[in-house]
């Protein structure tokens, strides 16, 4: 594998800057993940370290980015870790009120992911837990809200 290989999972944009994960595929490259910022005209603005593994998502909160750490299963606000979850965490969404987070069983083969539950984990704002919704037998790969979802693109809300 290429010493410059990047794998890219997420794009996000907010406030005029387009945000993308670089999961970089850490267990077989080693590298840590990282947020790749873009101006509108996808000129790099810079490289936001992580410090995570396997990284999913970013989404913009009122005290800064939310992000998965999903191999480290934590989730981040801002690079201080503000939650624990219990899987491979994968989607992130907020409402302005609660958040959102997805997640599954970790397998190395992608068939295998479906023989487990997924979840939702749900906070509130603070990170204060609120439940779990448990998904039989799926691999949970993103999450939304039906309405004022603040993890789409341009979402006004803020």
């Amino acid at each position: 594998m290429s010493p410059h290989y990047r794998h890219f999972n997420s794009i996000y944009r907010h406030g005029g800057k387009i945000y993308v994960v670089a999961h970089n595929h850490s267990i077989v490259t080693g590298k840590e993940s990282e947020i790749w910022v873009f101006d509108s005209a996808w000129r790099l603005l810079g490289i936001l370290k992580t410090g995570g593994n396997c990284c999913h998502n970013v989404v913009s909160h009122e005290e800064g980015l939310i992000t998965n750490h999903s191999l480290e299963q934590t989730v981040l606000l801002d690079g201080r870790e503000v939650a624990r979850v219990k899987g491979f965490n994968r989607g992130i969404a907020y409402d302005g009120e609660y958040i959102l987070i997805g997640g599954s069983v970790f397998a190395k083969e992608y068939a295998q992911r479906d023989n487990d539950d997924g979840y939702i984990e749900v906070f509130d704002r603070r990170f204060e837990p609120v439940g779990r919704i448990v998904l039989p037998r799926c691999s949970m790969r993103d999450v939304r809200f039906l309405n004022n979802d603040r993890g789409l693109s341009n979402h006004p809300g803020r």
